[in-house]
């Protein structure tokens, strides 16, 4: 078999195209069909197609239909070009007839050019049926059968045959078929020994053979250009697809490590908050100190003490009792109605607070608050359910924000983060009882 038995396979997929309900479908359908017997129109189509496609995958075909129709005519620079486009247009839908049907004309070139490495790579890309599919031309079938005829020697048959077949390749203006049909020619008359007609066949041949080198070198040229393109075009897809690995990888490394970075920081503040409860709900209550007893005034007491002892005593009793009692939360509570409580003056309280608390009034009355409702929550469930507000009237505070400012100031954290810490508290010792 000749060598255009093997590059001329493709024709008989020339259908390729899905069903086309459109004009342009129909004209692709139609030109497919006829691209060997009539490339000039289908190149007529392709071009027309190729200029205002539906959409990519139409215009795939149609530099698909092109480049077969250019194959066919034996241009096959232009016939890898216009290839490789359908390749690239159809680039990711391996297994889709367009892309192997241009991989496959491509390869079957490059073989032709004698580039097998290359062409076998390609080859390896398609899938069975269109390698292994045989064609059934016309002017390959007339090829075969005048190789036939020639041997078994039936000279006169096959000439017939080939002459034949020259009709179909000057039609089809397709040198490298002449050259070969040529040479057949000349090769049946050398064994007639028709020296006349040997020679004339043979200097067509010859002739031809000047433009299908210059032809072949052409077509080579370009499938080496087309193929660097295709290789810088992989390397820069693969760089990109590495830029973009590359940057995800970092991105997601830099989201964890900020991830990571808050948790910490969570976790930081959560234990310090934990401690700063603990430390709290452990803090022992001030015992009752007994009323010490006030030593006589000497010298080296500063003179502006004037409280007698059973006076402040008295005072002192007077505020344990005080603080046993819910007095505090009273919202008219103040140092002027303390003192008329115990019988004494603002000032000589003020001081007895300052001495033995070691704080102002307001700060004695605020803790008493707010240690008086952390016991609330901590031992009546039904506090965990209640309002902040509810929580500041409840043990004397006229503001919401007054009460949440002191109640941070003596606690550590806020109303809101005691109470959730208590309820949690509350669950997990549920769960170890169970």
């Amino acid at each position: 078999m000749n060598k255009f038995c093997l590059i001329l396979i493709l024709f008989a997929f020339g259908s390729l195209v899905f069903s086309q309900t459109t004009e342009s479908g129909r004209l692709l359908q139609q030109a497919f069909e006829t691209v060997y017997s009539n490339p000039e129109e289908a190149l007529k189509v392709a071009q027309h197609i190729i200029k205002s496609p539906e959409n990519n995958h139409q215009k795939a075909e149609a530099f698909l239909l092109s480049s077969q129709a250019h194959y066919a005519k034996g241009n096959y620079d232009q016939s890898l070009s216009d290839a490789f486009e359908a390749r690239n247009l159809s680039v990711g839908k391996k297994g889709e007839k367009t892309f192997e049907q241009s991989t496959f004309i491509i390869s079957e070139i490059l073989h032709f050019l004698q580039l097998n490495s290359e062409a076998d790579k390609l080859l390896a890309e398609i899938s069975g049926e269109i390698k292994s599919h045989k064609n059934s031309s016309e002017i390959n079938s007339l090829i075969s059968t005048g190789d036939n005829f020639f041997q078994e020697k039936k000279n006169d048959s096959s000439i017939l045959v080939f002459q034949n077949a020259l009709l179909i390749a000057k039609k089809l203006n397709n040198p490298f078929l002449q050259q070969e049909i040529h040479q057949k020619l000349s090769a049946n008359f050398l064994s007639l020994d028709n020296k006349k007609e040997y020679h004339a066949h043979n200097q067509e041949a010859v002739a031809l053979r000047n433009v299908t080198t210059r032809m072949e070198n052409n077509a080579s040229n370009t499938a080496h250009q087309l193929i660097n393109q295709e290789k810088d075009n992989e390397l820069l897809k693969t760089k990109n697809q590495f830029s973009t690995s590359l940057w995800i990888v970092l991105s997601v490394t830099v989201l964890l490590i900020l991830i990571k970075i808050i948790l910490v920081i969570r976790n930081h503040n959560k234990l310090k908050t934990y401690s700063t409860l603990l430390n709290y709900l452990n803090k022992e209550k001030p015992k009752e100190k007994e009323v010490p007893a006030v030593e006589e005034i000497t010298n080296e007491m500063p003179r502006t003490t004037t409280i007698l002892k059973e006076s402040e005593n008295q005072i002192l009793q007077g505020l344990l009792k005080f603080e046993s009692s819910k007095r505090f939360t009273s919202k008219e509570m103040s140092l002027g109605m303390l003192a008329v409580q115990l019988n004494t003056n603002t000032k000589y309280l003020s001081e007895i607070i300052n001495r033995h608390k070691e704080k102002n009034f307001n700060s004695y009355i605020n803790e008493l608050r707010i240690n008086y409702i952390t016991e609330k929550i901590k031992t009546e469930p039904n506090y965990l359910n209640y309002k902040v507000s509810y929580l500041a009237e409840e043990c004397g505070f006229a503001s919401h924000s007054t009460f949440t400012t002191v109640f941070k100031s003596v606690v550590g954290v806020s109303p809101i983060t005691f109470v959730e810490f208590v309820r949690k508290e509350i669950s997990t010792e549920k769960e170890i009882l169970v």
